[in-house]
């Protein structure tokens, strides 16, 4: 049978049961849920230490990598400086003509470094062969002069006699020297001058604005680059003439030396002989490489008579010497066809 209904007006009440404190069941199960409590406690405070401690962590972490990270594009700026364009700003600005006169001083120094290389080296070659060159002139200077014997003898004669000539060979050598000295002397105050002009370009123009340093000092480079270049040309035909002029002073006194015995000087003439194929060798070889330079055009014997004679640069030698050319050709045909007709 079914149960019942429950009366409306007096609804079931729950039942309350107490726990017995006498019972020893009862109490063992409140101890353990007690104990259990407790630990479950212990665990929730540990675990908010270990959060604790990781946010923390983390915090240090985070400020760590947030320091890495400017670092980093403080690095990648400073890479990346150099290849960046400038701001597209107006011409007349001051920030922009800065830039572009520090652009220009940086070509201008590196040229200017080049220069000063050159006469550098010419400037202590110039020194070392000067003083080689004095040790060669002063005994060719003394072969000139009377010996002290002869002085003697004829200050007894004659106080007012001077001298005889001395030997053409003589005077052709000692000649020799002097040019080449002379030729050397030039060549060192001309590497004086040119270092101080040299130095110049690199002075900061007195001028107020940037824009206005920066037109002067193109202005001032493009007028002396193309003299400094002609600088450095003629200081290196000079010191070949130099050289050149010592050289030969001293194979023609070698020559001297050989015939001035009654017998053959076979050692001094072949001393002779193998200073002259070396000296040939010498200008053989620039010649080669002239020409060298004249056949092919990426080659690094490039000079300023190789240019010349390809055309490169206009020095009105080519021309003049075109014009004589044909002059003397038109003259030669001329004096051909006056001959035929006489004949």
């Amino acid at each position: 049978m079914s149960d019942p209904d429950p009366d409306p007006l007096h609804p079931e009440q729950p039942i309350i049961r107490v726990r017995d404190p006498h019972d020893s069941n009862n109490l063992r199960t409140t101890l353990a849920d007690h104990s259990a409590g407790n630990g479950y406690h212990d665990n929730f405070h540990a675990l908010l230490d270990a959060v604790r401690n990781l946010n923390v962590t983390m915090e240090g972490v985070k400020s760590t990598w947030v320091d890495h990270g400017s670092k980093f594009d403080v690095l990648i700026k400073d890479a990346l400086k150099n290849d960046q364009p400038y701001d597209e700003k107006a011409l007349d600005d001051e920030s922009t003509c800065l830039a572009v006169y520090e652009i220009v001083m940086a070509k201008t120094k590196e040229k200017t470094e080049e220069w000063n290389g050159t006469i550098d080296v010419t400037l202590i070659f110039i020194a070392l062969f000067s003083a080689v060159l004095t040790a060669f002139l002063v005994p060719a200077t003394q072969a000139l002069l009377p010996s002290s014997n002869a002085t003697l003898s004829s200050n007894s004669t004659s106080t007012t006699a001077k001298p005889s000539l001395p030997a053409r060979s003589d005077e052709a050598v000692c000649a020799l020297y002097y040019l080449s000295l002379i030729t050397a002397i030039l060549i060192g105050v001309l590497c004086a001058l040119g270092r101080q002009w040299v130095r110049k370009l690199t002075l900061k123009p007195t001028v107020q604005s940037w824009r206005a340093r920066t037109m002067w000092h193109v202005e001032r480079m493009q007028r002396a680059e193309r003299w400094l270049k002609l600088l450095m040309e003629v200081l290196y035909r000079l010191l070949l003439i130099s050289i050149g002029l010592f050289m030969t002073g001293l194979l023609y006194q070698l020559r001297n030396l050989a015939d001035s015995f009654e017998g053959r000087a076979t050692i001094l003439l072949i001393t002779w002989e193998l200073g002259v194929v070396l000296a040939s060798g010498i200008v053989m070889m620039m010649l080669g490489t002239t020409y060298h330079a004249v056949r092919h055009e990426a080659c690094v014997f490039h000079g300023l008579v190789s240019k010349v004679i390809v055309g490169d640069v206009e020095i009105g030698v080519g021309v003049g010497l075109r014009s004589v050319w044909l002059w003397i050709r038109a003259a030669c045909t001329n004096v051909w066809g006056w001959f035929k007709s006489r004949v």
